[in-house]
């Protein structure tokens, strides 16, 4: 690196420092004061449980910064740009750095540089960090706000074939299942299973319950059943989870179980996020680069309704691709693209 892209690059870097911690800090004042009655509430009773409500809160918070990097990184990126930018201006250091026959782009590779490695840097939280952690933030968020140290799952889940099972109560300290239903939409002329008490069973790979049956001589006896392969507690807890604290390789996994189109669409997606802190760039900064003096504010906020608008965009066909009205591979790429392509013309638009 020259010079000029290390004085470029502190600029850049201690915006995005300023920029994330006001960012993080805002999440977390927003939320502490919406839930600050049920913790003040719950204080006594996480007390008895043997746990201090304020570590656990520390401890908390502490877990969730993996999480709300995720959301806000690419708008961080993009406003620190703006800001190291804007800083250039300020003090007139932009100008002579054009004159001196450097042109805009130039000045900026450093900026652009980092927006790449920052791309690869939550691919890397998505898959390793955010995952591993979700867990442990969810059971400080349990004692938290519900003083309870059991956590218990309901939903239901398409497995393919038509089989659908709806589960109630699953434990998932204990892997246990209190009720369920089997229902295989294929055959409705078939009653559904309904059963309770299932266990998980490492040996068998599957749930185990034991359902009433008649034997030989006409005797009551009870058997163990097993309940579809598919439904595992990896698949039960996953599909809890947001899209933030699940990984590519779990993702897969969902869909692989599931062939649910919203899990294809979010394999993609955990691709097509971290790309956004390039490519919100492209479409932020000629707007930036075009105003000077008054006008910069407003090239700013043109700025931020670009990008926001990139962001409704994308959920919408994403919404499209969860819903199979859209090819999940389309629904995730077709707002990089239309955008992408927007922000190259932008860019390539600015005078040098």
């Amino acid at each position: 690196m020259s010079r000029l892209d290390r004085y470029v690059s502190s600029y850049f870097l201690s915006s995005y420092g300023v920029c994330l911690l006001f960012f993080v800090g805002m999440f977390v004042v927003i939320d502490l004061f919406g839930k600050s009655d049920e913790i003040v509430e719950n204080a006594a009773a996480v007390r008895e449980l043997g746990h201090s409500s304020g570590m656990l809160l520390l401890q908390y918070y502490s877990l969730m910064v993996p999480f709300i990097f995720l959301q806000v990184a690419p708008f961080v990126t993009v406003v620190a740009a703006m800001f190291a930018i804007t800083r250039l201006r300020r003090n007139n250091e932009l100008v002579p750095m054009i004159v001196a026959g450097l042109s805009v782009f130039r000045v900026l590779v450093p900026v652009f540089a980092f927006s790449l490695l920052l791309a690869a840097f939550m691919v890397a939280v998505q898959e390793y960090v955010s995952p591993s952690l979700a867990d442990s933030r969810d059971r400080c968020k349990k004692l938290l706000f519900d003083a309870e140290e059991t956590s218990l799952v309901s939903d239901f889940y398409s497995l393919g074939n038509g089989c659908v099972v709806t589960v109630q109560g699953y434990d998932v300290n204990k892997k246990a299942i209190a009720c369920f239903d089997i229902s295989d939409l294929g055959k409705p002329d078939e009653p559904s299973v309904a059963g309770s008490n299932a266990w998980w069973d490492e040996g068998a790979g599957a749930f185990l319950y034991e359902a009433e049956s008649v034997d030989a001589t006409g005797a009551a006896a009870k058997e163990v059943r097993s309940m579809p392969a598919a439904l595992t507690p990896s698949l039960i807890v996953s599909r809890k989870r947001g899209p933030h604290d699940l990984s590519y390789s779990q993702a897969q996994y969902l869909y692989e179980k599931t062939q649910e189109a919203k899990w294809k669409v979010l394999l993609h997606y955990h691709l097509t996020f971290p790309l956004s802190n390039l490519l919100l760039l492209l479409l932020a900064l000629p707007f930036v680069l075009r105003q000077s003096g008054r006008s910069l504010l407003l090239g700013m906020v043109i700025a931020i309704v670009i990008c926001a608008a990139y962001f409704s965009f994308d959920a919408l066909m994403r919404n499209l691709g969860d819903k199979d009205v859209l090819h999940p591979v389309l629904a995730a790429w077709f707002g990089v693209i239309f955008f992408g392509s927007l922000g190259v013309v932008l860019i390539d638009n600015v005078k040098t």
